[in-house]
């Protein structure tokens, strides 16, 4: 029941805030003032052009995240805690192999 009314009242928060954006929108485009200079008309088209490409390309530079950040993330998680130790080993152990291999190919340890 709780869930139930949480979801009405989200419904009827969506659908006044439909019902304004319809208002504000029919209140805009029906409001005409021709532009007759050649000039104002290309820049507004370039208006309407350019504005939807920058805030889409600021919208998606806020949302995506660094990669420092998101590799910071994950040393910071628990498996990245417990991997890294496992890493520093394996990194030993294969060092140590390597190693061997060119002790064998160059006849001397490195």
């Amino acid at each position: 029941q709780k869930a139930e009314a949480v979801r009405h009242y989200y419904n009827m928060v969506f659908a006044k805030l439909l019902a304004w954006e319809e208002r504000v929108r029919t209140r805009i485009h029906n409001f005409r003032m021709p532009i007759r200079d050649p000039r104002l008309m290309r820049m507004v088209q370039l208006v309407y052009f350019t504005t939807p490409i920058l805030l889409g390309y600021g919208l998606m530079q806020a949302v995506i995240p660094s990669t420092d950040k998101v590799r910071q993330e994950i040393r910071d998680s628990p498996t990245g805690r417990q991997t890294s130790p496992l890493n520093d080993t394996h990194k030993q152990q294969l060092q140590s192999i390597l190693d061997d291999a060119a002790a064998r190919h160059y006849g001397t340890k490195k």
